[in-house]
């Protein structure tokens, strides 16, 4: 296969601004090192807070490169995620089938590898919030072992909003588990 010569634009948001500072200057280091690269030009954007945003700060970096292979290229694009690819010569690509083949294959991969890590972190976030929903519960119960409590005294002593608190209270209630006398709430 032919070389490629492309020109990306990486973006990066982040914060502080001294943590999206280093990682530009990490990425680039490790793009130096991207096999199949000969890196032709890169400029690094000063990084500044993001209009709009509280402390969040982002910038963007513009790399060209001459690629060894379309592969290269396409191996480039995961690891690195750049916002915008153009590859400027050759203006046409001959490609064998069985190097188009290499590649899909490689692109089926990747997104094989993306969705089992996608259904990881689904599971896992699917037990941090029945644990995070047993704390609580457990929480309320002992709050209210020997106290009725409103609303508001619950969220004070909880860290929740009374209206996210409401939501569970309400929950509990229809379990039978506690009980709401006036705007006190006590165990059953």
């Amino acid at each position: 296969m032919q070389p490629l010569r492309a020109r990306t634009i990486i973006e990066l948001v982040g914060k502080p601004k001294d943590f999206v500072e280093r990682t530009f200057e990490k990425m680039r280091e490790l793009i130096k090192q991207h096999p199949g690269l000969e890196l032709i030009s890169e400029d690094i954007e000063p990084v500044k807070e993001k209009p709009g945003t509280k402390d969040i700060f982002g910038g963007f970096m513009e790399v060209e490169a001459k690629f060894s292979s379309l592969q290269s290229l396409i191996a480039f694009c995961f690891e690195f995620t750049p916002t915008s690819v153009e590859i400027i010569e050759p203006e046409q690509i001959t490609i064998k089938n069985n190097e188009l083949t290499a590649i899909f294959n490689d692109l089926q991969a990747k997104l094989h590898e993306i969705t089992a890590l996608y259904k990881k972190s689904e599971f896992e976030q699917k037990i941090v919030r029945k644990n995070a929903a047993l704390l609580l519960r457990n929480f309320l119960f002992t709050l209210l072992f020997k106290k009725k409590r409103n609303i508001e005294q619950l969220s004070k002593l909880t860290g929740l909003p009374a209206n996210s608190l409401q939501q569970f209270l309400d929950q509990l209630i229809k379990e039978g588990k506690v009980t709401k006398e006036g705007d006190l709430y006590t165990l059953k």
